[in-house]
């Protein structure tokens, strides 16, 4: 499995959802539906790199919301890491 692979798995998986891996996962199930602000952006990255740097070895350089969809409450994003890897993901 790629590293995008690994990553986008994390980000999916509802940080608690892992039978015998409460820590696995993220947070971004939370912003699911939610207006896109300032404070929005902020914990998307918070999430993203918390999540990320616990079980991979690489940092976060870069994270962003690259648009949401109204009807389903997706959301694109980009991610930079500091291997210069860029990685492209829908989170729901």
């Amino acid at each position: 499995m790629t590293l995008a692979a690994r990553i986008i798995r994390i980000l999916k998986t509802k940080l608690g959802e892992r039978v015998g891996m409460p820590t696995y996962g993220s947070e971004l199930y939370k912003l699911r539906d939610r207006a896109l602000t300032p404070e929005v952006r902020l914990l998307f990255v918070k999430y993203c790199k918390e999540a990320i740097e616990k079980w991979e070895d690489v940092k976060v350089t870069k994270a962003q919301i690259q648009s949401v969809n109204a009807s389903t409450g997706a959301f694109s994003f980009l991610l930079t890491l500091d291997n210069g890897e860029t990685i492209e993901g829908i989170a729901s």
